[in-house]
């Protein structure tokens, strides 16, 4: 927040004295003498004209003939300011604010206008406790409904980590702004947004972020935003609804965003929708194609009662596998369907890539495979090797007693 945008409400068309945001009929303002009026004029006359150096010898020469006058000195120095601060030099331009502040309290205007200005430039600048001091008072002298201050003080007391102070005058600015029929600032609705994150509040967020998304349609992230905020009110059929658009949207490319999308999919028993974000993914290459992301693929075809989506998903999967279990688990999927054929060819590959945590149950299937096959020669070779494996030998035993039996 660095370079926060403010508007001086300096009027060079007016005289420095005349009243610009104080309250009219505060109280009776006091004299200033044809002469330093018309010096001023012509300064102002001078700032129009972008002829600074010669606004200030002038302002110099006013001064001079002062002899002390006191608010008078103070609208020179006031004056001083405003040729600084349009040339963008707000340091020394503060400097004259500060020095003029204290000769214009005789005029409840004056006062309240300088320090409006005042303030706006100690927030160029970042003295932000300064700038807090400055617009609260003029706050407590006002009844003007200003947005512009409410916005301010908002920046300021976030600034200075002191964010629930903040919150208010930020919500205040954009009723203001709503109150006059202007249009919605999306960085006040940002900040804040950020505001109430950063304190946790998450209630709020939800609730604020659906007008952002009416509000800024074309800022899709706050859809991904909305999601994160019902995740942490464990509102999970909400947050991934949000989700979900925002992957729509094209929001959703990192790893882990497209996973927990996924993981949350299939906690709502919504397997289809998961197993359909999973394979535009691996398409896209949003996430990694491996083992582990084909097999969550293949569980979620599999949920969704898509047997063959799930089997072809799982062979990719035991293709990047070093060892032969998921060959395995392919072939266990195509015993139950009666595709001895395929099945046998996956129960080979399991074999051939071997460290199988239970290899005499894959020569177990690879056994009646063949049986079913007609293949009793290679039957019974499968059946003998899962004989030699504890688990599987009574099976395998009777297995070869039956091939024995119908020869």
């Amino acid at each position: 927040m660095k370079h926060i945008h403010f508007i001086l409400i300096f009027l060079l068309a007016a005289s420095p004295f005349v009243y610009a945001g104080g309250e009219h009929g505060a109280g009776k303002e006091p004299l200033v003498s044809s002469w330093t009026s018309q010096h001023l004029n012509k300064v102002n006359e001078l700032l129009a004209n972008e002829k600074y150096v010669k606004a200030r010898e002038k302002l110099d020469s006013l001064l001079s003939s002062l002899k002390g006058d006191k608010y008078e000195t103070g609208l020179a120095n006031q004056a001083y300011a405003y040729s600084y601060a349009l040339q963008e030099d707000y340091k020394t331009a503060i400097l004259y604010f500060e020095k003029a502040l204290p000769s214009l309290e005789a005029s409840f205007n004056q006062t309240q206008k300088t320090r409006y200005d005042l303030g706006q430039l100690y927030m160029a600048e970042e003295h932000y406790e300064k700038a807090i001091r400055l617009l609260e008072a003029w706050l407590k002298h006002t009844e003007k409904k200003s947005a512009q201050v409410h916005i301010l003080l908002g920046n300021a007391y976030a600034q200075v980590g002191k964010n629930k102070q903040a919150i208010p005058h930020v919500r205040k600015a954009i009723q203001r702004r709503k109150e006059i029929g202007k249009e919605p600032q999306e960085p006040w609705y940002q900040l804040l947004l950020s505001l109430y994150l950063d304190i946790d509040n998450y209630q709020a967020s939800v609730k604020l972020l659906p007008e952002m998304i009416t509000l800024f349609p074309k800022t899709d992230i706050y859809w991904k935003q909305l999601g994160a905020m019902h995740l942490q009110l464990k509102d999970f059929k909400q947050g991934a609804a949000a989700l979900e658009i925002a992957w729509q949207r094209g929001l959703l490319k990192k790893e882990a965003e497209v996973l927990r999308l996924a993981y949350l999919l299939l906690h709502l028993e919504t397997p289809d929708k998961a197993a359909r974000l999973l394979v535009s993914s691996l398409d896209s290459q949003y996430i990694e194609s491996n083992e582990k992301h084909w097999r969550l693929l293949s569980d979620a075809w599999l949920l969704a009662r898509e047997t063959d989506k799930a089997v072809s998903a799982l062979v990719k999967a035991a293709n990047y596998a070093d060892s032969g279990n998921l060959n395995e688990r392919v072939a266990r999927i195509l015993v139950d369907q009666g595709e001895w054929q395929k099945a046998q060819d996956q129960l080979r590959l399991a074999l051939d890539k071997g460290d199988l945590k239970h290899p005499g149950n894959c020569y177990l299937l690879l056994g009646i495979a063949a049986t079913e096959l007609d293949q009793t020669d290679q039957a019974r070779k499968a059946f003998t090797q899962a004989s030699k494996h504890k688990k599987t030998k009574k099976s395998a035993t009777q297995w070869l007693k039956l091939l024995d039996q119908s020869v």
